[in-house]
């Protein structure tokens, strides 16, 4: 998603590494009921930011639990996407958000040390020394631990919030957000725009929702998405695919909610790593229905949450469940049984 939207709130909306919402240990009063039984209750408390990343997974309340207690990690793409967002809409802040690493960990025991470490939060660069030695300890049984000190300044860089990228994804990031910035119907687009990164938070049906926009003004709205293949006439299946109809339906709603925009456009800002670029309008009935969606879900939480049903499947979310003939089921050729 256009982050550094995504890397901020649950990537940015859906955090790098660890949900803040689902790091529930405290190193000085140590709750000793599981996550998942202060997770829940959270959620009866509503005391638990919502976000449409989060909401998102409300297909089945199993589902819902399982991707609050094991948040998925960033993928390369949305790193990239966010790299590009900020140097297009706030270059300023490149160095607030990113490092550029000559190299980082390897798969394997590189990435398992990695994560040793960050779940350990060292509190200081003391407690980062022991952690770290400690951690290529359990890693490697042979070796020296000169052999990873690359993964110094890449684990301080995670802690300290920042995103690590390589010099050659910088170096296309800035190639692809010059061309960008350079487009006139880009630069069309954003000219009219009074924020950027724009982060909302707002109430609806006893629940705190945050959101980052990438861009907005009291009339407009746009999303910036980076998208490996550009094809502008197959992104609507994307939109479905991915339910960007659930962040579509969160931002519109959140803005009416507070009084920044009445009935907004909104925009979508797509691009490749080929230069390609695209930026469709979503119709305003469909704005509505993803608004509707929202809605919908919110009513499925609270559903949920009301009647305590953390394990239930899919039925749950169902009036009833039948599958029926597909209308393109074909035909039985009864003729050639005619003997005439």
């Amino acid at each position: 998603m256009g982050a550094s939207k995504n890397t901020a709130i649950g990537q940015q909306e859906q955090e790098s590494y660890v949900d803040p919402e689902i790091k529930f240990f405290d190193c000085h009063y140590p709750d000793k009921r599981s996550e998942r039984e202060i997770l829940i209750d959270k959620l009866i408390n509503r005391d638990i930011s919502m976000s449409y990343s989060k909401l998102k997974n409300l297909t089945s309340p199993i589902n819902f639990m399982n991707a609050l207690l094991q948040p998925k990690k960033k993928n390369a793409g949305m790193n990239f996407g966010s790299l590009v967002d900020c140097l297009v809409l706030e270059d300023h802040k490149f160095h607030e958000k990113f490092i550029v690493l000559a190299k980082g960990p390897s798969k394997g025991n590189q990435e398992n040390m990695v994560n040793e470490i960050l779940n350990a939060h060292p509190f200081d660069l003391l407690d980062f020394d022991k952690i770290f030695e400690q951690a290529f300890k359990n890693n490697y049984k042979v070796g020296k631990i000169e052999s990873v000190e690359h993964l110094r300044d890449y684990c301080k860089a995670l802690l300290s919030g920042k995103d690590c990228v390589s010099q050659d994804e910088y170096d296309l990031a800035v190639k692809i957000s010059d061309h960008l910035k350079n487009a006139p119907d880009i630069a069309d687009e954003l000219c009219v725009c009074e924020e950027f990164q724009k982060k909302i938070r707002f109430e609806f049906m006893g629940w705190q929702f945050v959101a980052i926009l990438d861009t907005w003004a009291p009339t407009l709205f746009h999303d910036m998405k980076y998208v490996s293949n550009l094809n502008p006439d197959k992104f609507k299946w994307e939109i479905e695919k991915y339910d960007y109809e659930m962040q579509i339906g969160v931002y519109a709603k959140g803005l009416e909610i507070l009084g920044l925009s009445t009935n907004p456009k909104f925009k979508y800002i797509l691009y490749d790593s080929d230069f390609n670029y695209s930026v469709p309008e979503i119709e305003v009935g469909y704005i509505d229905y993803c608004k509707r969606k929202f809605e919908y879900f919110v009513m499925r939480l609270n559903k949920m949450v009301d009647e305590r049903a953390f394990d239930r499947s899919y039925d749950y979310f169902k009036s009833k469940n039948v599958i029926y003939k597909s209308q393109w089921a074909p035909g039985f050729d009864l003729s050639i049984f005619n003997t005439d």
